[in-house]
C-alpha cells in the first residue's frame, strides 16, 4: 500500500496572532539601511551628493521665492499707498465740479490743437498750455488758484534755482512795465504839451 501525501511529516501547528517582539536579526533584517526615503509608502535610495545638492537647490529656490514674494508684496503695497496718495491729491487740488467744467475746458484744448496741427512741436505745446490754462482760470478759479499754490510750494522746496530764477524774470518784467508804463505817461504829456502849443501858434496865426 502506497504512503499517503504528508503522511509521515512532522505535525505542524500554527499559532496566529502571536503578540511578541520579532528578534533582533529579523529586524535588522528587516529595516531599511543607508540612504533611503519612503515617498507614498514606497522606499526610494539616493545617492547622497544628489540629495546634498537637491537640499541645497531646495534651499536656494526657497529663498529666492519667499524674497520675491515679499519683494512683490512690497511693491504692491507702495503702489497702493501711491495711488491713495495720489487720488487724495487730486481730490484736494480739484475743488470744482469735474463732469460740466472738463468739458468747457477739454473743447478749446482741443480746437487748438487742431488749429495749430500743422505748426512746429513748440508752438503746438505752447499754444494748447496756454489755452488750457487759461480755460482752467476761467471756468475752474478754485481749482487754477490751488494749483498754482501747490505748484509753487513745490518750486520753493523742490526747485529753489528754478525760483529764483523766475522771481528775477518777474521782477524784470515788472521793471519792464513800469519803464513803459512811466514812457508812456511822458509820451501823452508830451503830446498834450505839443498839441496845446500847436493851438496856441495857430491862433496866434489866426489873430494876425
Amino acid at each position: 500500500m502506497g504512503r499517503a501525501f504528508y503522511e509521515d511529516d512532522k505535525l505542524i501547528t500554527t499559532t496566529p496572532g502571536l503578540n511578541a517582539e520579532i528578534s533582533p536579526v529579523l529586524k535588522e533584517q528587516e529595516s531599511a539601511h543607508g540612504n533611503i526615503s519612503f515617498v507614498n509608502g514606497m522606499s526610494v535610495r539616493s545617492a547622497p551628493y544628489l540629495e546634498k545638492y537637491a537640499e541645497k537647490l531646495r534651499l536656494v529656490l526657497h529663498e529666492t521665492l519667499s524674497v520675491a514674494s515679499a519683494e512683490i508684496g512690497t511693491q504692491k503695497s507702495a503702489l497702493v499707498n501711491e495711488f491713495a496718495n495720489l487720488k487724495q491729491k487730486v481730490t484736494d487740488i480739484v475743488q470744482e465740479p469735474v463732469v460740466p467744467q472738463l468739458i468747457n475746458v477739454v473743447g478749446p484744448v482741443l480746437l487748438t490743437s487742431v488749429v495749430v496741427a500743422h505748426r512746429s512741436l513748440p508752438v503746438r505745446f505752447v499754444a494748447t498750455t496756454f489755452v488750457g490754462g487759461a480755460c482752467v482760470k476761467y471756468y475752474m478759479p478754485r481749482t487754477y488758484a490751488e494749483a498754482k499754490t501747490r505748484l509753487l510750494l513745490t518750486e520753493k522746496v523742490h526747485f529753489q534755482q528754478s525760483q529764483r530764477v523766475r522771481a528775477d524774470v518777474l521782477a524784470q518784467l515788472d521793471a519792464f512795465q513800469s519803464d513803459a508804463r512811466a514812457f508812456g505817461n511822458r509820451a501823452g504829456n508830451d503830446l498834450q504839451q505839443q498839441i496845446h502849443q500847436a493851438r496856441k501858434w495857430l491862433e496866434r496865426v489866426l489873430e494876425d
